[in-house]
């Protein structure tokens, strides 16, 4: 690895990871900490992220120190009129005074938003990540010139977001899948009659951050019926945000007398520590892809997604190891546009038997159509996913993607695009083309 750290006299090294993006991004940071930690063995990691999610990032057992940042005062400086240049200036140094501890060795920034890459290099001596070559430079590294493509063009990318930042931050994946460990908590004594009874215990995340990967309210009504009609021992508990309020009411309110007293409501009254401990005594955790299906995949629980619309199983499916993924087909669409984050796939039917069975500990033979069925793995190279029925994967991919981009300076993109199974001869062309033109490309796209 590319990577290296100075060492500042006899005082333990310093470094400063930043993620100022959602949830899901925020819990998926985790194994890239624990990347870090594993190749700086000598060196304390401070994190820096959005103020709503310090309680969680403090339950992270590689960090040193979790540091607020304050989004909304910040998006208040850029707002500002020209005329008060000074005054933002001010506010900007006051603000940056919160971090006694900067200027750090090193930054690894996991953010495109341009307040992160430049928070990165007024915070650090040397940046790794998103902007390394400068807060002003329009040439990224070579992981990035892949997630601009991927982000454009899907093909078959075996890489999963995680890794791609451990790439970014010049370290391998993790060689183990760390869990949030459980800190006690006390829940509301319903919660607490859910977490302590001895049954299989299912969380169900019934929204999501994009409106267009929720799962209709009826489809989860079906599903829970079907689960507590086929095992009398089964209890759901129903997690949302506050704003997800009325839609765990009407879920509730539209369930049978026969699952009375064994469903419980907790979409908006409980934070983000009450969340972790619920999701710890969990069995499964169900749900689109979203922050606390990741929440729930990195307490322990078994996560089983819904991936619709834009969401990729390889990309952002659950890290680690023995969880299920339903992928809305067909992907193939994605594979031919020129704008991948143009496709949307919502199917016409879907998975709710065929989920409940793996729930129960069943095999699911065929996927009903529209579908496919995919089970997570972990090794050296990080995440990959298998076909439950074809047995694919795209697991020997990831190596050879990751000797073409590690440690480079000029990378193949023709045999780039091989890899990645494009079928458009035009890719490697194109991919050397876009990396002049990576500044019209969301990262939002690719979770970056």
């Amino acid at each position: 690895m590319k990577n290296t750290l100075p060492t500042a006299g006899t005082n333990v090294p310093r470094v400063l990871v930043l993620q100022f993006a959602r949830l899901g991004d925020l819990v998926q940071t985790l194994p890239v900490l624990t990347a870090l930690k594993a190749y700086h063995s000598n060196v304390e990691i401070d994190l820096l992220c959005p103020e709503p999610l310090v309680p969680l990032a403090m339950m992270f057992p590689c960090v040193a120190q979790v540091l607020p940042w304050p989004a909304e005062a910040w998006h208040a400086l850029a707002r500002a009129r020209d005329g008060e240049i000074s005054k933002v200036l001010g506010r900007a140094e006051r603000l940056l005074t919160r971090y006694p501890d900067a200027p750090y060795s090193v930054a690894y920034n996991l953010n495109n938003h341009p307040r992160a890459v430049l928070a990165a290099h007024l915070l650090s001596e040397r940046v790794y990540g998103v902007g390394s070559r400068g807060p002003l430079v329009d040439d990224p590294d070579p992981w990035m010139r892949y997630l601009h493509y991927i982000a454009r063009k899907r093909g078959q990318n075996p890489i999963h977001l995680i890794d791609a930042w451990c790439g970014l931050c010049g370290v391998a994946p993790p060689g183990h899948v760390p869990r949030i460990p459980e800190v006690p908590v006390a829940l509301p004594r319903d919660l607490r009659q859910f977490t302590t009874s001895d049954a299989l215990r299912v969380a169900l995340i019934i929204g999501a951050g994009d409106a267009n990967r929720r799962i209709p309210l009826a489809v989860w009504k079906v599903w829970i019926t079907t689960l507590l009609a086929r095992n009398e021992h089964a209890r759901v508990v129903v997690l949302g945000s506050r704003g997800e309020r009325a839609l765990g009411v009407s879920l509730l309110d539209g369930l049978s007398s026969d699952c009375l007293g064994r469903v419980w409501d907790a979409c908006g009254r409980i934070g983000l520590a009450e969340l972790v401990a619920v999701l710890s005594r969990c069995h499964w955790v169900v749900g689109a892809d979203t922050g606390p299906l990741h929440v729930g995949a990195a307490c322990g629980a078994r996560a089983m997604g819904w991936y619709v619309s834009r969401a990729r199983v390889h990309e952002t499916g659950p890290y680690g190891v023995g969880h299920w993924i339903w992928q809305a087909e067909p992907i193939e669409a994605c594979e031919r546009s020129d704008r991948c984050d143009s496709v949307e796939t919502r199917p016409d039917t879907w998975p709710i038997a065929e989920s409940v069975d793996l729930v129960l500990g069943q095999t699911c033979s065929v996927p009903p159509s529209g579908w496919s069925l995919w089970e997570s793995r972990h090794d050296e190279w990080g995440a990959w996913y298998e076909n439950s029925v074809t047995g694919e994967t795209f697991r020997d991919r990831r190596r050879d993607i990751w000797a073409h981009l590690n440690g480079v300076s000029e990378v193949d993109w023709r045999s780039m695009h091989q890899l990645i199974g494009d079928r458009d001869p035009a890719a490697a062309r194109n991919m050397h083309r876009d990396e002049h033109s990576h500044s019209r490309i969301s990262y939002s796209q690719v979770g970056v």
